[in-house]
C-alpha cells in the first residue's frame, strides 16, 4: 500500500487522536489515516537526554529485523518519518493493536468477566498462550543478534486474533506481540557500544548477567512477566527477600527500615526479579514468597506449566531455556494440548 513507502505523503494526511502512553524515551499516541481509515501507533521521543537518538537507533533495529519479513509476534514498524510535522519528531509509525498493552488487556478481560458474572482468574490457557507467542519473538529476535533487554508486560501489545467471530468481545486466546525496541541491544553490530543492562527493575535478571549480553537475560524477563500476568503480583524481590540473599552471601546491608538508604543506586542495584511458583496456594505465595496482596479468586496452575515456567529462572544463565529450546519443543505441545479454555 501507498503510506507503508512513502513517508511524506503517509505524514501529510493522518490526525492524532490520543495519547497512548509514554515511557523514558518515547510518547506513543494513536493517529489515524484519513484516506483509508486505518489508525496507527505513532512514538515520538520526549525531551530527555539522548531520546531522539534512541528513536533513530530504534527504527534502524526494526528496520534490521523487518528486512526480510516481519514476525506475527513482534510489533510491526510501519515506516520511519525523520521529519515528522509533530511537536518531537522523528517518529516511528507502528501497526495498531486492539486491546493496548498486556496491563490494559488483562483488566479489560477481568472487566468483561465480571461484568458477564462470570470467574475473573486469569485461564491457564492465557498464561500458555503468553508463554507461546513470546517464545516465538524470542526465537525470531534472538536468531538475528538482538537482545531486547526490557521484557515486561507494557510492552508487549495485545490484538485481535486473525481468525475471530467477534469484534466486541476481548478474547481469551489474543495475539500477543513484543514491542518497543528502545533497549534493544544488536550484538552482531560492526561497532558495539559497551554493554550494561537497562531495562525495568522490577524485571531484571541477577546482577552477575547485567554487564554482558546475554540472551538468558531475555528469558528471565520473559518469566518475570508472565508471573506478574498470571498472578497479579510485582515480580521483584521484596526487601526482605534482598536482605536474606545479601546475608547468606556474607554481604553488608542497610537495616530493612532505612528507606534513604535503599532508595540509593548501590542499593536498588541489587534487586531482582524471582522465581514465584505458580502451583501453590495463595496463603503459600503470600507467607512464604512476599507476594503481597492478590485475587481472592487465584486457584494454583498446573504442576506442568510451573516447570515449563521455572525453566526460565535457572540461577545458571548457561542451563537456563532457550527460546529455540521452547520454539521446538515446547511451542508444539502448547499448541496440541494447552490452548483450551
Amino acid at each position: 500500500m501507498r503510506e507503508d513507502y512513502d513517508p511524506h505523503y503517509f505524514a501529510a494526511e493522518i490526525v492524532r487522536v490520543r495519547s497512548l502512553g509514554e515511557g523514558a524515551d518515547g510518547q506513543v499516541d494513536e493517529y489515524k489515516h484519513r484516506p483509508t481509515g486505518r489508525v496507527f501507533a505513532i512514538k515520538t521521543p520526549t525531551k530527555s537526554s539522548g531520546a531522539k537518538e534512541n528513536i533513530y537507533a530504534e527504527g534502524e533495529l526494526m528496520k534490521m529485523l523487518q528486512k526480510d519479513f516481519s514476525h506475527r509476534h513482534v510489533s510491526r514498524l510501519v515506516c520511519f518519518l525523520p521529519r515528522f510535522t509533530g511537536p518531537r519528531g522523528p517518529a516511528l509509525v507502528y501497526e495498531m493493536a486492539e486491546y493496548g498493552n498486556v496491563v490494559h488487556y488483562r483488566q479489560a478481560w477481568k472487566d468483561q468477566q465480571y461484568d458477564a458474572g462470570h470467574s475473573t482468574t486469569i485461564q491457564e490457557a492465557q498464561v500458555w498462550k503468553l508463554f507461546r507467542d513470546m517464545a516465538l519473538a524470542l526465537d525470531f529476535i534472538h536468531k538475528r543478534g538482538v537482545l531486547h533487554q526490557d521484557i515486561k508486560p507494557d510492552n508487549i501489545v495485545v490484538a485481535r486474533p486473525i481468525m475471530t467471530s467477534s469484534r466486541s468481545r476481548i478474547p481469551l486466546l489474543p495475539e500477543f506481540k513484543l514491542c518497543d525496541f528502545s533497549r534493544g541491544y544488536d550484538t552482531f553490530a560492526r561497532h558495539r557500544k559497551p554493554y550494561q543492562w537497562c531495562g525495568t527493575m522490577a524485571y531484571a535478571p541477577p546482577v552477575s548477567e547485567r554487564y554482558e549480553p546475554l540472551f538468558s537475560s531475555d528469558m528471565w524477563m520473559l518469566g518475570a512477566t508472565l508471573q506478574e500476568f498470571a498472578l497479579g503480583c510485582n515480580p521483584m524481590m521484596s526487601r526482605r527477600q534482598v536482605i536474606a540473599h545479601l546475608n547468606r552471601a556474607g554481604e553488608p546491608c542497610p537495616p530493612h527500615h532505612c528507606e534513604a538508604k535503599w532508595a540509593e543506586a548501590k542499593w536498588s542495584w541489587k534487586f531482582a526479579a524471582c522465581y514465584r511458583p505458580l502451583n501453590v496456594p495463595k496463603s503459600e505465595l503470600q507467607h512464604r514468597w512476599d507476594t503481597g496482596e492478590m485475587s481472592r479468586s487465584h486457584r494454583p496452575f498446573s504442576d506442568f506449566l510451573n516447570e515449563m515456567y521455572k525453566s526460565l529462572f535457572d540461577e545458571n544463565y548457561e542451563r537456563r531455556a532457550t527460546a529455540k529450546q521452547l520454539r521446538d519443543s515446547l511451542v508444539p505441545e502448547i499448541e496440541k494440548y494447552r490452548l483450551r479454555a
